[in-house]
C-alpha cells in the first residue's frame, strides 16, 4: 500500500516531490559553508585549549590556511657572525639546594646588533640531585638577558 500512495503522490506532483534526504543546489552550498564554519570554530576552540607555547604555532598555522598570511619559511640565510663571544656560568652551585650544577651544554645563539653579527656560546649548569626543585633544569648565564 505504501507504494501506491507514494506513487500517487508522485503522479499527483507531476515529478517534482522530494524524495527524502535529497538537497537543492542552495541547500548543498549552504551545508557546505556551515560545515567550513564548524571546522573553524572547532579549530578556535582547540587553540583556546592550547598551552602557550602551542599558541604562536597553531595561529601561524591558522592565519596561513585561512586568510592566506604571512607565516612562511625564511628564504634567505642568516648573516655570518662577525664576533665570537663566550658566557661562562658564574653560579657553580644550584641556588635551590646548594649541590654542585654540572656545566652540560652550551647553548649556542646568534644576536644581531647595530654594529655586527655575535655567535654567543652561553654555558649551560644543570642541577642533578633528585628531590631539587632546579632538578635537571637550565640555569644560564646572567649575562644573556633571558
Amino acid at each position: 500500500m505504501r507504494l501506491s500512495l507514494g506513487n500517487w503522490v508522485k503522479e499527483a506532483d507531476g515529478g517534482k516531490a522530494k524524495t527524502a534526504g535529497a538537497l537543492s543546489a542552495d541547500e548543498r552550498e549552504e551545508l557546505v559553508q556551515l560545515r567550513k564554519e564548524v571546522r573553524h570554530l572547532e579549530m578556535e576552540r582547540d587553540f583556546l585549549k592550547t598551552t602557550p607555547a602551542n599558541k604562536t604555532r597553531l595561529l601561524r598555522c591558522c592565519r596561513s590556511r585561512d586568510t592566506g598570511g604571512s607565516a612562511k619559511a625564511r628564504t634567505t640565510s642568516h648573516p655570518p657572525a662577525s664576533k665570537q663571544m663566550g658566557l661562562e656560568n658564574q653560579r657553580r652551585r644550584c641556588a635551590a639546594c646548594g649541590s654542585l650544577a654540572r656545566a652540560d651544554y652550551r647553548a649556542r645563539r646568534s644576536v644581531v646588533t647595530l654594529d655586527a653579527v655575535v655567535a654567543l656560546k652561553v654555558q649551560v649548569r644543570v642541577c642533578h640531585r633528585e628531590g631539587c626543585v632546579l632538578y635537571l633544569k637550565a640555569v644560564r648565564a646572567e649575562e644573556e638577558g633571558r
